[in-house]
């Protein structure tokens, strides 16, 4: 194979995979739009779905202070931040995340001990 054909087979390849990336996206909130607002669990015929939420605190000292977050050592109190978060209260430079786990369940509707994917 010539380095032309080479460079095209790796553009080829680069190009599906970022359709199929694109597509798993689409999927991928397709699945996490089926949950409802406090559902931590979905069930197909073959697969457990496991929805997580989890914050990504990236709140300066300064900032925590405010809110009265921070330790003895001037770190942020990510415990506080989180009970701060989850009474309403908006504190910067937090994000929240949600994901879920796809488990395979054998024919008897048991969890096998193998995680198919991590979405």
């Amino acid at each position: 194979m010539s380095l032309e054909e080479k460079v095209l087979k790796y553009k080829q390849i680069q190009n599906e995979i970022k359709r199929l990336e694109t597509e798993k996206e689409i999927v991928y909130e397709e699945i996490l739009h089926s949950f409802q607002q406090d559902e931590k669990e979905l069930f197909s015929e073959s697969f457990r779905v496991r929805k997580y939420v989890r914050l990504s605190i990236k709140t300066t000292v300064e900032e925590a202070k405010a809110f009265g977050a921070t330790k003895v050592e001037e770190l942020v109190d990510k415990d506080k931040i989180k009970e701060i978060i989850h009474s309403g209260v908006l504190v910067p430079n937090v994000t929240e995340t949600n994901y879920f786990l796809v488990q395979k369940l054998n024919k008897k509707n048991d969890l096998l001990d193998e995680n198919l994917s991590e979405i």
